[in-house]
C-alpha cells in the first residue's frame, strides 16, 4: 500500500509543480506588480527546486551512477545490465526506469529492442561521479541558465528581424498601403476578416510568433485609418493564426499528433483546415464582441510615434511604395518558409511530389537551395533588408538616420525576447519534473 501510494504521489506530483509555479506567476504579476521577464525566471527556478533530486539533465541519482559502473563504452545487454544491478538489490522495473532515464538523459545510446536491447555509454564513470556529487539547488540556477538560451536562441534572431520588417513598414508607409488595399477589396466593415483570414492561412507554414509581429504593423495601420475597432483587428489577427499553428501540419504539434496517430499527412491538413473554420468565426464573433464591450485604443509605442503614423495615413498613394513592393517584406519570408516546410515534408511523406519535380536528385538540388533560402532566419533577413530598402527610399533617410529609427524597436524586441526566453526556461524546466 505504501508503495502505490509513493506511485500514484509521483505522478500526481509534476501536476502540483505546474499548478504552484502558475499561480506564482499570477500572483507575481498581477498582485505584486513584478515585471514578467522576473516572474516567468523565478517560476522556472521554483520548478526546478521542486523538481526530484536527480531529475534533471546532468543529475545523476545513485541507482544511475550504478549504471555507469557496469555499462560501459562496450555495448552491455539488457539482461547483463539487469542481473548485476539485481545483486545491488535493485528490482527488473527499476533498472528499466533507470535505464530510459540516461537514454533520455543523453547518458547512455541504445541499439535494438525488446530483450535484444544493447546500452553504451556516451560518459565515463569518473565524468559520472562528477554530476552525481553536483548540489541540486546549484544545478537548478545552471539549469534554468541554459534552457533561457536555448530559448534566446531559438526565438531572438527572429523577433529582432520581425521587428525590423514592422517598423519599416509602418514609417515607409508600405503597412497602410496594404491596409487601402484591404479596405477597398474588403470594405471596413470585413477589415476583420481579411487580418483573419491572413493569419489564419500564414500560421499554416510560419510560426505563430512570427507570423505575429508580420502582421501586427497592419493591425496598427488599420487601427489608426478606421479610428476604431483596434482590439477586433488584433484578436482576430492572432486568433486566426493561433488556431491553424495549434491544427494544420506541417506546423510542429499538429505534426506530432498526426505521427503518433499514422494519420496520412494531406488528409490531416485538410481536416485541420476544416475543423479550424468553426473557431476562426467563434474568434472573429469574440473578438466583435469584446471590441464592443471593452474596446482598446490605439498607443504610442516605440518606433513610428502616432502623429508620423498620422502623417503617413494622409499621404497620396502616389507618395507611398507600391502594393507589390509593400507586400514583399511579408510574403517573401512567409513564401519561402512555406516552400522550404512543403518540400521538406514532401522528401520524407510524398514520393509522387519528387518524381514530378525530375526524380531524387533534382529534387535533393532543389530541396538544398530551397532549405537554405527557406532557412526563417534567412528568410527574416531577406525580408527585414527590403523592409529596410523600402524605408531608406521612402523616407530618404540616411544610413545613420535609419538606425535611429529602428533602434527604439529592437529595445522593444529585446524585453520581449528575454520574456519570451523566461517563459521557455520556465517551460522547459517543468518539462523535467
Amino acid at each position: 500500500m505504501i508503495c502505490l501510494a509513493l506511485a500514484e504521489a509521483s505522478q500526481v506530483w509534476p501536476f502540483v509543480v505546474l499548478a504552484l509555479c502558475v499561480a506564482a506567476i499570477v500572483l507575481l504579476i498581477t498582485k505584486l506588480r513584478v515585471h514578467a521577464f522576473l516572474a516567468l525566471l523565478l517560476a522556472a527556478l521554483l520548478a526546478g527546486w521542486l523538481t526530484p533530486s536527480g531529475s534533471l539533465p546532468g543529475e545523476l541519482t545513485d541507482s544511475e551512477l550504478a549504471v555507469f559502473r557496469i555499462v560501459g563504452e562496450r555495448p552491455t545487454d539488457l539482461a547483463g545490465v539487469q542481473r548485476q544491478l539485481a545483486d545491488a538489490g535493485l528490482s527488473t522495473g527499476r533498472v528499466s526506469r533507470t535505464l530510459d532515464r540516461l537514454v533520455a538523459k543523453g547518458g547512455l545510446l541504445v541499439e535494438g529492442n525488446g530483450e535484444a536491447r544493447t546500452y553504451r555509454a556516451i560518459i565515463t564513470e569518473a565524468e559520472a561521479k562528477r554530476f552525481h556529487g553536483r548540489n541540486h539547488f546549484v544545478h537548478v540556477l545552471d539549469q534554468v541558465a541554459r534552457d533561457f538560451g536555448t530559448a534566446a536562441g531559438s526565438i531572438g534572431i527572429v523577433i529582432a528581424l520581425a521587428s525590423i520588417i514592422g517598423v519599416s513598414l509602418m514609417e515607409s508607409g508600405a503597412a497602410d498601403v496594404i491596409v487601402r488595399r484591404f479596405m477597398r477589396l474588403f470594405g471596413e466593415k470585413r477589415a476583420g476578416i481579411a487580418l483573419l483570414a491572413s493569419g489564419f492561412f500564414l500560421s499554416i507554414p510560419v510560426f505563430f510568433d512570427t507570423v505575429f509581429f508580420l502582421l501586427i504593423p497592419l493591425a496598427r495601420a488599420l487601427g489608426l485609418r478606421t479610428g476604431k475597432n483596434y482590439m477586433l483587428y488584433v484578436l482576430a489577427m492572432a486568433g486566426g493564426g493561433a488556431i491553424t499553428h495549434s491544427m494544420v501540419p506541417p506546423t510542429p504539434g499538429p505534426l506530432l499528433v498526426a505521427d503518433a496517430l499514422k494519420l496520412d499527412l494531406g488528409a490531416a491538413i485538410v481536416a485541420g483546415l476544416l475543423s479550424g473554420i468553426l473557431p476562426a468565426l467563434g474568434v472573429l464573433y469574440l473578438a466583435k464582441w469584446l471590441d464592443r464591450v471593452s474596446p482598446v485604443p490605439l498607443r504610442e509605442t516605440s518606433g513610428a510615434s502616432l502623429a508620423d503614423l498620422n502623417t503617413i495615413v494622409n499621404r497620396r498613394d502616389d507618395e507611398l511604395p507600391s502594393f507589390s513592393l509593400a507586400v514583399l517584406p511579408v510574403v517573401l519570408p512567409a513564401v519561402l518558409i512555406a516552400l522550404a516546410s512543403f518540400l521538406d515534408m514532401a522528401g520524407k511523406k510524398l514520393p509522387g511530389v519528387v518524381t514530378a519535380l525530375g526524380g531524387l536528385e533534382s529534387f535533393t538540388m532543389l530541396n538544398a537551395i530551397v532549405q537554405f533560402l527557406g532557412n526563417k532566419t534567412l528568410a527574416l533577413l531577406l525580408g527585414a533588408l527590403i523592409a529596410m530598402a523600402l524605408h531608406l527610399k521612402q523616407c530618404r533617410l540616411t544610413f545613420a538616420a535609419l538606425a535611429q529609427k529602428i533602434a527604439p524597436s529592437l529595445e522593444t524586441a529585446g524585453v520581449i525576447i528575454l520574456i519570451t526566453s523566461a517563459g521557455g526556461a520556465f517551460e522547459i524546466g517543468r518539462a523535467h519534473v
